[in-house]
């Protein structure tokens, strides 16, 4: 009995440490299970992170695709000269705004179909057997294409186009692509030219509308149009003033990119017709001319081998569906649902583009790539610049008209802040590199050279910390600037600001005048004594959008000089990245907008009214949209 008693505790020992070891066990599965709950958790998380984060991504392309490729619908509206929601004509913004040196010159769109995203989509490295690798790879597969956009194809980066398929259905692509160019590009920039047999007479006389297919001689007694088996006279006229056009460009030497038109030669039944002229061939393969061709044949294996793309419309996988096919580096196929227009449409947008011109027939509406602020002011030489010449001109009303750019070789892009013109606040929005900065300050620049300390004083506000204005502080039209918006130099800028209304209010009414005009007028005030002069005043902000972010209280006082100002003499110019953080109030307030690049539709709409300002190239920094209350864009 006394051996058996002895073996308890070793018994109970034992049983204590198997139970302790039994417990750890089941904790440590209990917390290996809920590592593992909260590992799928956050990674299911984490999935769902990125799945909104490339959902925004694929809108954004969507979104760009769909507005630098319109459909039909909205090429004719461009057309008619319809306006938005917003009022906004879409014709000023949209009609002929490619140019020759822009990215998507002759890029023409097709119809609609499925697109490889731009996006790199590297699924995580997990157990392949893991349910975790599946729905990874789900989400990757889900996000390779952009569904249902735009598809295009660059006729200048081709060279020339063949379309193979029926006759009907050729005919109804080819003249939705020739509506795109003649809806896209300018007369003097893009020439059309095209040849066809008698019994499609109809699909084809529209083009004798289009300014497009005036020659290239100024004769105006014809077009660049004939049928193959018509009047040989006709036909000759026309190929000898081709002919004629090609040795030419033969002869010329050096780059001509973006000083000759492009010549689009559209040639139908092109297996049957080839050899009626050696220019036909020469055009095929024109692309170091800038000259392209369209060729209409049955087959595939009609397309000219020089064509560096074709559309074929018996390939598609259905009948309303075609196949884009493209050569070289870059190239591929592509399936999708082909546009097309009918005949009566394209007589419509014919007749509606017959009566426009270009604003000066020898080329004045071309955009100058660089432009010189001094050049703009008619000042030679900055070294024999005396500013007391300008200051001293007669200033009938508020203020001169100031130039910021311009529109065209010979036409300058003036701001007049006179109320009733372009207004008294304004705002500048550019992305990165766009040049808002630059245009700041040629703007205040310009104001500076034109009037007299006595007339305009800046307060200048920048959040980067003065880089922008650096140089302004030597005006003597600066009475004040801000360079580091610390919590108590923000402080300091409200209450100046504030303090400059309530000093401008009590001299208006010692004056007795309602207003700064009134003021001015007045040579003494209620007592007798000689007013002193009152500048407008000229509040430049620059970084706008970060200001807001850390002191919005900020907004709200600007909405408050907003509405006051207007009889004050105070003005706003705001220049910001992203417009679309200005609150409502303050955007009520602003009478003039000038949108250089932007990042988003958003707040390209917010400035213009239009997407456009989203699309421009990274190429060209400084160009953008103007846009007042009164004229529009």
């Amino acid at each position: 009995g006394g051996g058996l008693l002895s073996t308890l505790p070793v018994v109970g020992i034992a049983l204590l440490t198997g139970g302790a070891a039994y417990y750890t066990l089941r904790q440590q599965q209990r917390d290996h299970a809920r590592a593992v709950e909260e590992y799928k958790e956050s990674y299911q998380q984490a999935l769902e992170r990125t799945r909104r984060r490339l959902q925004q991504l694929e809108r954004q392309q969507r979104s760009y695709y769909e507005d630098n490729n319109p459909d039909l619908t909205t090429l004719l509206q461009i057309a008619r000269g319809e306006r938005n929601r917003d009022g906004v004509s879409v014709a000023a913004a949209r009609l002929w705004e490619r140019r020759p040196y822009d990215a998507d010159f002759l890029c023409l769109r097709v119809g609609r179909g499925d697109r490889p995203t731009s996006l790199t989509i590297k699924p995580p490295s997990v157990n392949a057997y893991s349910k975790d690798v599946e729905d990874s790879l789900m989400l990757a597969d889900q996000f390779r294409f952009v569904r249902d956009v735009p598809i295009d194809v660059n006729l200048r980066a081709v060279g020339s186009l063949g379309i193979a398929g029926p006759s009907g259905r050729s005919l109804n692509i080819l003249q939705a692509l020739l509506w795109q160019i003649a809806i896209h590009h300018a007369p003097s920039e893009v020439r059309i030219a095209a040849f066809w047999e008698a019994n499609f007479d109809d699909s084809w006389e529209w083009l004798r509308y289009l300014p497009h297919t005036r020659p290239l001689d100024g004769d105006d007694s014809y077009r660049l149009l004939a049928r193959y088996d018509r009047n040989p006279e006709d036909m000759q006229r026309v190929i000898a003033a081709l002919s004629k056009e090609i040795k030419r460009r033969l002869e010329a030497e050096g780059d001509q990119r973006g000083r000759r038109p492009h010549l689009v030669i559209v040639l139908s039944d092109y297996h049957q017709h080839h050899a009626e002229s050696a220019l036909f061939a020469q055009c095929i393969a024109g692309q170091r001319l800038d000259v392209s061709a369209i060729c209409l044949v049955p087959e595939v294996r009609n397309v000219p081998g020089e064509c560096g793309g074709y559309i074929d419309l018996v390939l598609g996988g259905s009948p309303e569906h075609a196949r884009l096919g493209v050569s070289g580096l870059g190239g591929g196929y592509s399936t999708f649902k082909a546009d097309v227009s009918s005949t009566a449409q394209s007589s419509e947008l014919a007749r509606l583009l017959a009566p426009v011109e270009l604003a000066n027939a020898d080329g004045g509406r071309e955009m100058p790539r660089n432009v010189q602020l001094l050049a703009l002011l008619n000042i030679p030489d900055a070294a024999q610049y005396n500013p007391e010449i300008l200051w001293g001109q007669p200033l009938a009303a508020s203020w001169h008209p100031v130039p910021v750019g311009s529109k065209s070789a010979d036409a300058a892009l003036e701001v007049d802040l006179n109320e009733g013109i372009h207004g008294v606040h304004g705002m500048i929005a550019g992305a990165t590199g766009a040049g808002k900065s630059e245009l700041l300050l040629s703007f205040l620049m310009s104001l500076a050279i034109r009037h007299h300390p006595d007339r305009l004083n800046f307060l200048l506000i920048d959040f980067k910390g003065g880089a922008t204005f650096r140089d302004m502080s030597r005006l003597p039209h600066t009475a004040g600037m801000v360079t580091d918006l610390s919590g108590f130099m923000a402080e300091r800028a409200l209450i100046a600001m504030n303090s400059e209304l309530d000093r401008r209010k009590r001299l208006l009414a010692k004056a007795g005048q309602p207003n700064i005009k009134g003021y001015r007028k007045a040579v003494i005030d209620q007592n007798g004594e000689p007013l002193k002069p009152m500048p407008n005043l000229f509040i430049a902000i620059d970084e706008f959008d970060e200001m807001i972010r850390d002191y919005p209280q900020f907004q709200d006082e600007l909405i408050r000089v907003g509405k006051q100002g207007r009889s004050l003499g105070v003005h706003l110019l705001l220049a910001t990245q992203q417009p679309s953080l200005i609150k409502e109030g303050l955007l009520n307030n602003l009478s003039y907008w000038m949108s250089l690049r932007v990042n988003s539709r958003e707040d390209s709409k917010a400035m213009v009214g239009l997407p456009d300002a989203a699309l421009l190239g990274t190429d060209t920094p400084g160009r953008g949209f103007f846009r007042d209350k009164n004229s529009g864009v």
